[in-house]
């Protein structure tokens, strides 16, 4: 069976990545690219050539047996609702919405519609990372005591519509939408943290700098640094008794280990995976999951769980007064 599948949003990350794979994966057939913005969606149609456009799912909806929703957050769940009351199955981008009560929201319509609700959590597919726990265990690491993440540089995704930065289309900054990748790796690995500390740069508007720190079950330490105004390095260190492996936060299969002394490098993966492999195997799945009538790889409830960690750190610091004006810049309170 081959799935019917339509791309809702016409953007950056459709541009880069959802169509070139959708095109690529065997298991499905694009149809249609969907967008309310009809001079944008006729541009990458044209581009690509895919031949039908849409302004919504509902002019389109009876020839498709699904969709990959890529628009900004905040519209996601009216979206996916809409997409679930037309008997259609959602692939939908990370974040699954702004709000765990979004999240709750779409969770509860692919429920009643009996449809397959996937989020795309991409960084899961990464060999690298499904396979870290094993690989500490493989090399002698010993028990994993603490975690150091940093990520950061000066903000270039080249977003359409801008939404990344606006506080009307997000309720936060560079946690939300860069940061969620790591943090999800994090839960994925460890579960949820018992204690959370968090800080950050904003003022009323959208964080740019972000410092986190979390205790894990089993007495893991987390420190978690991000910015989208500072060079930081992309990496994470995975400290454990014997060693500690490291590798490169975008890395697919190559990680360095540092034991007795010496730092040697390895690939979990032999011939190495490439970014583009992992993305046909997010749609790989999705479309298996329908065919199969099973749960797919990353669902609802795993996208959910991230939103609720960034919703906690908001709270978190909501609840502390602040400056009057912005300090040094990086600089978080």
């Amino acid at each position: 069976m081959t799935i019917r599948l339509g791309i809702v949003g016409c953007g950056a990350i459709a541009d880069d990545m959802h169509i070139p794979t959708a095109l690529s994966v065997k298991q499905v057939q694009l149809v249609a690219l969907i967008d309310n913005d009809i001079e944008q969606c006729t541009r990458l149609a044209n581009k690509f050539g895919v031949k039908q456009t849409a302004g919504s799912i509902e002019e389109i909806a009876g020839h498709l047996d699904a969709v990959i929703i890529a628009t900004p957050p905040h519209v996601r769940q009216a979206l996916a609702k809409e997409a679930f009351q037309h008997g259609l199955h959602v692939l939908c981008e990370k974040p699954l919405a702004n709000t765990v009560a979004e999240c709750e929201t779409i969770i509860k319509a692919a429920r009643e519609a009996e449809r397959v609700l996937s989020v795309g959590h991409m960084f899961r597919f990464y060999p690298l990372r499904r396979q870290l726990p094993d690989l500490v265990k493989q090399h002698g690491l010993g028990k994993i005591l603490r975690v150091i993440a940093t990520e950061g540089k000066p903000y270039s995704w080249p977003t359409v519509t801008g939404y990344t930065v606006r506080r009307d289309m997000s309720p936060g900054g560079v946690m939300i939408n860069a940061g969620i990748h790591t943090l999800d790796s994090l839960l994925w690995w460890f579960g949820d943290p018992a204690d959370i500390r968090y800080e950050d740069d904003s003022i009323g508007g959208l964080e740019s700098n972000v410092r986190l720190w979390m205790q894990f079950p089993d007495n893991v330490e987390v420190y978690f640094r991000q910015s989208r105004t500072c060079d930081l390095p992309y990496r994470i260190c995975i400290e454990a008794g014997n060693g500690s492996l490291i590798f490169g936060t975008n890395s697919v299969t190559e990680y360095s280990v540092k034991k007795n002394g010496y730092e040697r490098n390895h690939s979990c993966v032999n011939p190495a995976v490439d970014h583009i492999s992992c993305w046909n195997e997010q749609l790989c799945d999705f479309a298996e999951s329908i065919v199969q009538n099973r749960k797919p790889f990353v669902t609802g409830e795993e996208g959910m769980r991230v939103i609720r960690l960034i919703e906690t750190c908001y709270a978190l610091k909501r609840s502390r007064p602040l400056p009057s004006k912005a300090p040094i810049p990086g600089l978080t309170w």
